[in-house]
């Protein structure tokens, strides 16, 4: 096994925190390089409420501090210009962004690997954050996470659909990356040893070149909630109407158009509920969202008790890699309606917890609520069966297959791809 791995993220989001576990409990950890860090913060007092809320969030407990390599200025500037931009729009432009965030994060990781540099040494590297760390001349193994599909093709299927919905077309923020940024995704790809993917979709839209580096390291759900609570505040009778729940970006890469129209089709028989934050400017969007409630952000312990407040989660993604909000309404008793692009296909088992349909498809949807909403004891046996598989599909399984995939990585030639 690896003798020490350096790993390098700027968020830590949830399947970070739980790599960061994995090589943490099998004490390889050697280094943590991140921009924000709660350990790191001592200046908590001094700022506004909405900041210490999103520095407390940025806390890695269970990681010795002195193995977290923070520099924050830059990141809280881009969180500051992001929320005085909504009142003041030319701070954005003066402000860093997120991409400059990414490459801040990608040299000092090239830094940190230089220094500790050896055969014996693991770089675990993102997409859009490697490309210096994986130019270094210095020698160790050069380990890739690809958490969505490939650039080219989510580009040629998000084109087809400026085609088909352009009124949505000003959401469909995958289409302005500059050619310099997509050329950097293909040489990362390129210089990595090993790939790491969370789903076969996001393997199955790679090009061979990079595919017979893949493998296949599937996220997992969280603690799943007991089911004498998951179901207390959900409906029990047809004639009620159906509480149906999307949580996401909220932009057309997501398919909001396709629920927006199945459920308008449904009228008072279903009642739906939206949580996030617009992309960008859209009328259409902004139409949809004036019929149904919506609640702009929540805290993530809020949402979990919001979907156990639901009885159906419909997720109409046109392109992901795998959807960690699937993951998260499956752990807490909700049956997922989701397309075969949400790389959750394996979880999401078609008329056992849940439904998977063609993207794009407003029929689909519509089908698989009007069934749920007449049949409350089908929908009672996915709640169930969800939970069921939510414990089978944990983060502790994650963590075993990572460190297994990075055992297998180690001094050997990848010659096609592996399914752990």
């Amino acid at each position: 096994m690896t003798k020490k791995v350096i790993l390098g993220h700027p968020f830590g989001n949830a399947n970070v925190r739980q790599a960061l576990r994995a090589f943490t409990e099998e004490r390889i950890l050697q280094s943590f390089v991140t921009t924000l860090s709660a350990e790191h913060f001592h200046m908590l007092s001094l700022l506004p409420a909405s900041f210490r809320r999103e520095v407390k969030r940025r806390s890695f407990p269970g990681i010795s501090v002195d193995r977290i390599k923070s520099r924050a200025g830059q990141e809280l500037m881009r969180l500051a210009g992001a929320r005085l931009g909504r009142s003041v729009p030319s701070l954005r432009r003066v402000t860093p962004s997120v991409d400059d965030v990414w490459k801040t994060l990608d040299l000092r990781l090239a830094s940190y690997a230089a220094k500790e540099s050896g055969p014996d040494l693991s770089v675990y590297a993102y997409e859009d954050g490697a490309f210096h760390t994986f130019s270094s001349p210095h020698a160790f193994q050069r380990v890739y996470e690809l958490p969505i599909g490939y650039w080219r093709a989510m580009h040629h299927l998000l084109e087809e659909e400026r085609e088909l919905q352009p009124e949505w077309s000003a959401t469909l923020k995958g289409l302005a990356d500059g050619q310099e940024k997509l050329e950097r995704k293909d040489l990362e790809l390129q210089m990595a040893d090993a790939i790491f993917v969370p789903s076969d979709f996001v393997l199955s839209t790679l090009p061979q070149k990079f595919a017979r580096k893949g493998t296949v390291v599937p996220y997992g759900c969280p603690e799943a909630y007991s089911e004498e609570v998951a179901g207390v505040s959900r409906s029990s009778s047809s004639n009620e109407p159906l509480k149906v729940l999307f949580c996401g970006s909220l932009g057309q890469r997501k398919g909001l158009s396709y629920l927006f129209e199945s459920v308008a089709r449904l009228g008072s028989h279903v009642e739906l509920t939206v949580v996030g934050s617009p992309v960008a400017p859209c009328r259409p969007l902004e139409a949809g969202l004036s019929k149904v409630k919506w609640i702009s952000s929540l805290p993530h312990t809020e949402l979990l008790a919001l979907m156990r407040h639901h009885d159906v989660f419909v997720f109409p993604t046109l392109f992901e890699g795998r959807a960690l909000v699937v993951l998260e309404a499956l752990s807490q008793g909700l049956p997922v309606i989701t397309t075969q692009n949400s790389g959750t296909t394996d979880v999401v088992l078609h008329g056992k917890t849940g439904y998977v349909i063609p993207i794009r498809s407003v029929e689909g949807i519509e089908k698989a609520l009007e069934e749920l909403a007449r049949d409350r004891e089908l929908l009672r046996y996915m709640s169930n069966e969800a939970l069921k598989v939510a414990r089978q599909t944990n983060w502790l399984s994650y963590r075993r297959k990572l460190l297994e995939a990075m055992r297998n990585s180690e001094n050997s030639q990848v010659n096609k791809p592996i399914v752990m």
